[in-house]
């Protein structure tokens, strides 16, 4: 880091002409009109604040308020992620503001479902605005599933559930859906289509009225 009073004489361009000399193609302009426009997607105000860090997340603080929120960024993370266009860094901010609405509603969902809703938000937004999300699906496809996020393959699925439906909404109404018809849909098809958006509980057979297992010649009903 740059001591205070080096910083204080740099123009404020500086860092981001270098940032696209030798890093990132993103800027800090970039990053709080993305803020600006996933805000006004939800049509929720944008977070009480938005900081460079070390990863890329949101902070909601008190959860029944969206007015403390913290979104922090990173632009090497961004790098490593390959986002270095704008459709891209929409879909990831997209996804974090996907977490500031759902915080402190009664979802039901673990870590994981959440996770995917958030995606499906994401996809939603693409489709309804004809946004490219080849950069942010390619970030997570390879991604390993671990106790907080689903695998990469769910992620993408979400993603493309949540474009198909928003385009298929639109072509019937007219119109983009509301939250709750989101939501709802999202909900039936974590229900009812399985695919990757299930609960990591086991599903087991749907019982017999009774069954003998012909080796152990047990009946249990």
């Amino acid at each position: 880091m740059f001591p205070d009073f080096i910083q204080d004489l740099l123009p404020d361009t500086w860092f981001n002409d270098i940032r696209g000399l030798y890093g990132s193609s993103l800027t800090d302009d970039m990053i709080m009109q993305s803020v600006t426009d996933a805000s006004d997607f939800f049509h929720i105000d944008e977070p009480f604040g938005v900081a460079e860090s070390d990863t890329i997340g949101v902070y909601p603080l008190n959860p029944y308020t969206l007015n403390d929120d913290i979104l922090v960024f990173s632009y090497d993370q961004f790098m490593e992620m390959g986002i270095s266009e704008q459709d891209g860094l929409d879909m990831v901010v997209t996804h974090e503001m996907g977490h500031r609405v759902l915080q402190g509603m009664d979802t039901g969902f673990n870590s994981h479902q959440e996770e995917l809703c958030c995606d499906f938000f994401a996809g939603v937004r693409a489709g309804l605005n004809g946004m490219d999300v080849s950069q942010f699906e390619n970030a997570l496809a390879d991604t390993m599933e671990c106790e907080t996020h689903p695998g990469g393959a769910d992620r993408v699925e979400a993603i493309e559930a949540g474009v198909e439906y928003a385009k298929a909404y639109f072509g019937e109404f007219g119109a983009a859906p509301k939250f709750s018809d989101c939501m709802k849909h999202f909900n039936e098809i974590e229900v009812n289509e399985l695919k990757g958006f299930t609960s990591r509980d086991q599903i087991t057979l749907t019982p017999e009225e009774s069954f003998a297992h012909p080796s152990f010649g047990c009946t249990r009903k």
